[in-house]
């Protein structure tokens, strides 16, 4: 038996969504690539609080440059840069956490 809830839609649609997805998701992946890519293209939205980016192959300083430079409310940066790059947790995830917490990017 389905049970009853209150679902939170996450959309990833692999490219720069039409603004029409905003009206219907919770959240919506806006960028997800590598850091080389995010250095050039950055990681924006004008739905901010309904946006994700996904940055891999960052290391520690990039990963806090990430952190600095967007306006997105979820986001998720690793060092991994192999053909699987969320197998696993970055080697600064700790610091990651912590940095997020205390809302780095405000």
């Amino acid at each position: 038996m389905k049970s009853k809830g209150n679902y939170f839609v996450v959309l990833n649609p692999g490219t720069r969504p039409p603004e029409e997805y905003f009206s219907f998701a919770d959240n919506v992946v806006v960028f997800e690539n590598s850091y080389d890519v995010f250095e050039t293209y950055g990681c924006y939205s004008d739905f901010p609080e309904k946006s994700s980016c996904i940055i891999y192959g960052a290391s520690e300083g990039e990963m806090s440059n990430v952190l600095l430079s967007t306006d997105v409310s979820y986001l998720y940066v690793t060092d991994d840069n192999d053909t699987l790059p969320f197998d696993g947790v970055p080697i600064y995830w700790n610091k990651e956490v912590e940095l997020l917490k205390e809302g780095y990017n405000e």
